[in-house]
């Protein structure tokens, strides 16, 4: 098996990606008079938020985990991913 090689072809990819996943449809706009969906995930390297309502994506955001962080339970990274 091979490495895996990050090329224009794939940034471009991954560029048209990101601009699809922040505009609409994809993103919905809010409705405050509704429920608000956060799903959060904590991974052994990074965090990421999902914001929701109806089943429809307002928000996300993903970071690397910071050092300071990484000995923490799952637990405890999932409330950091809230903060």
């Amino acid at each position: 098996m091979g490495n895996f090689n990050w090329d224009q072809v794939i940034e471009q990819a991954f560029q048209k990606l990101k601009q699809y996943m922040a505009t609409s449809p994809v993103l919905a706009v809010p409705d405050f008079s509704q429920i608000f969906v956060v799903d959060c995930d904590a991974s052994c390297k990074g965090l990421g938020v999902v914001l929701s309502q109806n089943k429809r994506l307002i928000a996300f955001f993903s970071k690397a985990l910071p050092d300071l962080n990484m000995s923490k339970s799952v637990f405890e990274k999932e409330l950091v991913t809230l903060i």
